[in-house]
């Protein structure tokens, strides 16, 4: 029987097999947009909040991953850690000037804008909010590519309407605001989340965002399931290089 020759990876063979593998690690396939970079405020946010816990209110992805676990970046974390916990609040504002927050600054009581950045122009259909105990009741939306002329595309009540009153208890609750009747695409999108009538302060844990074919986007950070792959695929740089010399 001929004995069959095994031809060696090109240097181009194994930077493309490594180019799959770093899409597979962000855990999108191709085409789906990712978010790349979050932003409030700076020192916006009263202490019980992550932003004000890490003073990191601006994360940026680095070589293609975004924190989720920093600052803002909790605002697009998948998981909830504890609805009661202090430090899993993506903001929290409070209607006494400036008694819970760290610096001099005094926030807008009554709105909060998140600024978010995708790696692609995206069309974001609905924002699902994880509730805090009084509960956000009004969220708003703005798209665009230039982050400082964004085009409103909605701002509406959740399910419970304009609350103005009572004890919510929501903790953990999860409500959908739907957004962007007229489809606006753009690398950016701002959600504000509004107090409206109702006067006690107000928390969210997270504000998950959904494109136009009910997709939530994802934050640009790995799927621990991919990281065997990029291990794999290094080993096998490595061994390339060995062979080259």
């Amino acid at each position: 029987m001929a004995s069959r020759r095994i031809t060696p990876l090109s240097a181009a063979g194994v930077s493309s097999l490594l180019g799959g593998l770093a899409a597979a690690l962000i855990g999108t396939s191709a085409g789906a947009a990712v978010i790349v970079e979050i932003e409030v405020k700076a020192d916006s946010q009263s202490r019980l909040s992550r932003p004000a816990y890490d003073k990191t209110f601006r994360v940026v992805a680095s070589a293609g991953f975004l924190n989720h676990d920093l600052g803002i970046g909790i605002i697009a974390n998948p998981t909830v850690v504890n609805a009661n916990d202090d430090r899993d609040f993506a903001l929290h504002q409070d209607r006494e000037p400036n008694s819970t927050l760290y610096s001099n600054h005094v926030p807008d009581p009554a709105s909060s804008t998140v600024y978010f950045r995708f790696d692609a122009p995206t069309v974001v259909d609905y924002v699902e909010i994880v509730q805090h105990f009084y509960g956000a009741t009004k969220v708003g939306g703005a798209a665009g590519n230039d982050r400082n002329a964004l085009t409103p595309v909605g701002s509406v009540f959740g399910p419970l309407g304009d609350v103005v009153s009572g004890v919510l208890g929501l903790d953990g609750t999860i409500h959908k605001f739907d957004l962007n009747p007229n489809g606006v695409a753009g690398l950016w999108f701002a959600v504000s989340i509004d107090k409206g009538n109702y006067p006690t302060a107000y928390a969210i844990h997270r504000a998950w965002l959904y494109d136009d074919s009910g997709i939530r986007i994802a934050a640009a950070v790995p799927e621990p399931s991919t990281y065997a792959l990029l291990l794999g695929g290094l080993a096998l740089l490595g061994a390339f290089a060995r062979r080259r010399r």
